[in-house]
């Protein structure tokens, strides 16, 4: 004799199962019952009576640790005893009964006790026994025969186990609305009158019958049928007629969404944002009062879809369906066909809304792009704006076109690939197509880079600026922003600097050491053990006809020096000019080695030595310039000259003038995307 293991069978079949569903399935069991009885369903009733613990001092609700559930008509009599103890019975298999959903309440409820009173060949009885998740799931089973006249009674006692407690909501209101979601097309079917079933706690009662019209209010707006229709060749194919029923909630606080019914119950649902994005927030429509005064009420739009195809589908634990959820199963429709057939109706439908909707999406993404991100726009009329989501921040727009931009490069190169080896195009075709495709995604990258230029030369005004107290900002503060500091090019990106600032052509130097010196060595010390004399910046180029670094005397090299914006007092030993004339004596002296320890940097007279002092212009500054017979320009903010005694080109900048030159480099660019102000 086969014997199934009840607590394995249970773990195995119900691991998608909610304490709503089992609830929700409890209470259907009452109205099958009281549908099986037949006359009278205007006073049948199903209570479903939730109770709690003891309150203490520390719970503002305290927490339900059972529920009772009763019902007035047919009860457990011979045969409905007997279809009980029985798995996976076919007895409601045509109002769609699966014969199994009773073991469900074996997984969040422990000693379930049954007592029924009900009449069986004009006699009454009263049957008592436990539900239990043992071999046999009926135990301790009691029958009172030829008991004076009552009504019919059944009364399901269930206990929630420990580890389940905080499944279930404390609140009665949510509780509600929560089981009317998913009993949902029992109240809303014309043709069907169904039970009365209350719902209560120790303080309050609902009438699920009644909940919308007390508590929400809900108006049908579409009763129709549609066609699914799969072609697998010219003879064959499939169809299933679906009937979807919408409707307005108001004042809800749920999400728009389509939900696939089968039985009369609600089995999956799905949020109508996924498919029309402009759904996410609740729609409002507007209404006169007695005084003719305008009273807008937001509103939830509700889709319910039934079908014989979803009644023959649902599977056993009502948790889903046997078909899969996309169209890789051959002879079924998906749910996302479903859905995606029902959201055509529901944009039909609520068109004018969705237009509007959808026209201010479009605007703010034109707005983002054109005012803050204009490296999009070489392919912003190529975007699909039914994938955007609906009020997206700033942040998730652009996240959203860097995937786009990222999928059209990869396209593209693919693309790429694919004109290159094709044998049949001409050189000269392939080039026209290579360089169309590399144009239009450099075209993105082009204007971003240019407008962060922009962004840089923002913050950098603001840095040259006093600070709320009065001060001028610390070095390290300007210094950063152009390089950062305790860093070099080997672990620099190219995009993580701006020293294009002081100079274009430093940006492609070979080598770059920021506030540190350039062997490996050093790298390793302490702050405090670096030595003061440390340049602000260190280049190292090469001759433009190389194409790899080669440590020659013949290739120039790069030196800058950063003063605090701003500062006043220098002393002579502060004289930048001569740090920097010092520094490169060291260097001369071969006193330190290349990054990767081998050799010596290698620099002579004759290697040709560039040096940058970045400071405010100041007497002191002025002084020192004398002092080494720089030249003055015109406008006072630029001295230059050369040292014969070091063999150094120097040039002494003010921060003014490195901002304004910036500026009028990058004027033209910033002028044609349409961000000069």
């Amino acid at each position: 004799m086969t014997k199934i293991v009840i607590k394995t069978f249970i773990e195995n079949n119900t691991k998608d199962v909610s304490i709503y569903t089992s609830l929700t399935e409890a209470i259907v069991n009452g109205i099958h019952s009281i549908e099986e009885l037949g006359d009278g369903i205007n006073t049948a009733k199903v209570i479903v009576e939730f109770k709690r613990t003891e309150q203490t001092a520390f719970d503002n609700l305290a927490p339900i640790h059972s529920v009772v559930i009763s019902d007035n008509w047919i009860g457990f009599n011979s045969s409905n005893y007997g279809f009980f103890d029985e798995i996976h019975t076919l007895h409601k298999a045509e109002i769609g009964g699966k014969g199994f959903w009773r073991l469900t309440f074996l997984k969040f409820f422990e000693n379930i006790k049954v007592s029924s009173y009900f009449t069986e060949d004009q006699k009454f009885f009263h049957r008592t026994f436990d539900f239990v998740d043992q071999n046999e799931i009926i135990a301790n089973p009691f029958l009172l025969e030829d008991l004076p006249e009552r009504e019919n009674q059944t009364i399901i006692n269930f206990k929630i186990k420990s580890k389940h407690l905080d499944k279930l909501d404390k609140w009665l209101d949510t509780i509600a609305r929560k089981i009317f979601e998913k009993l949902f097309p029992f109240f809303v079917d014309e043709k069907y009158t169904c039970p009365t079933i209350i719902l209560k706690d120790d303080k309050d009662e609902i009438i699920l019958n009644k909940y919308l019209d007390n508590y929400k209010g809900i108006e049908e707006i579409w009763n129709k049928i549609f066609t699914l229709t799969k072609k697998f060749n010219d003879n064959e194919g499939i169809s299933e007629d679906f009937q979807v029923k919408i409707y307005k909630v108001f004042h809800s606080q749920s999400a728009h969404s389509i939900n696939l019914v089968a039985d009369k119950r609600v089995v999956k649902n799905e949020n109508l944002s996924r498919f029309i994005p402009e759904f996410k927030e609740s729609l409002i429509q507007e209404f006169k009062n007695e005084k003719w005064e305008i009273t807008p009420k937001n509103f939830i739009v509700q889709a319910y879809v039934v079908s014989k195809y979803l009644n023959e589908s649902v599977t056993h634990d009502r948790e889903g369906f046997d078909f899969e959820k996309s169209e890789q199963q051959i002879g079924a429709f998906s749910r996302d066909e479903i859905y995606q057939e029902t959201s055509k109706l529901i944009k039909e439908i609520f068109k004018d809304e969705y237009k509007t909707r959808k026209d201010k999406k479009i605007k703010k993404i034109n707005d983002y792009v054109n005012n803050s991100a204009k490296w999009h726009l070489p392919y912003l009329n190529d975007v699909n704006f039914d994938d955007f989501w609906y009020d997206l921040s700033d942040e998730d727009i652009e996240l959203e076109l860097q995937k786009i931009k990222i999928k059209r490069e990869m396209v593209s190169k693919r693309e790429m690939v694919s004109v290159i080896s094709d044998p049949s195009t001409t050189f000269w075709e392939k080039e026209s197509e290579l360089v169309r495709r590399v144009t239009e995604n450099s075209k993105s990258d082009l204007i971003h880079y240019v407008a962060n230029r922009k962004l840089v030369l923002e913050y950098f005004r603001e840095l040259l600026k006093r600070s709320d107290d009065g001060k001028a900002r610390l070095e390290e503060e300007v210094h950063n922003i152009i390089y950062p500091m305790w860093r070099d090019s080997t672990d620099t990106e190219y995009n993580d600097h701006n020293l294009w600032l002081v100079d274009e052509r430093l940006v492609f130097s070979h080598y770059i050491a920021s506030d540190k010196k350039i062997s490996r060595k050093w790298t390793k010390l302490k702050k405090t053990e670096r030595s003061d004399k440390e340049p602000d910046l260190l280049f190292f180029d090469y001759k433009q006809s190389f194409r790899s670094w080669v440590n020659e005397t013949s290739n120039p090299l790069t030196i800058v020096e950063f003063k605090r914006p701003k500062r006043e007092g220098y002393t002579e030993e502060d004289n930048p000019i001569i740090q920097v004339a010092k520094y490169l004596e060291e260097i001369k002296a071969w006193k330190h080695e290349m990054p990767d320890g081998l050799e010596k940097v290698k620099v002579t007279n004759e290697t040709p030595v560039y040096g940058y002092v970045v400071a405010d212009i100041t007497d002191k500054i002025i002084d020192f310039a004398k002092q080494q017979s720089l030249v003055r320009s015109p406008d006072g903010e630029w001295y230059f000259g050369f040292l014969p005694s070091y063999g150094l080109y120097v040039e002494i900048v003010s921060y003014k003038k490195l901002l304004k030159d910036a500026e009028l480099r990058n004027k033209v660019f910033f002028d044609i995307l349409g961000i000069w102000k």
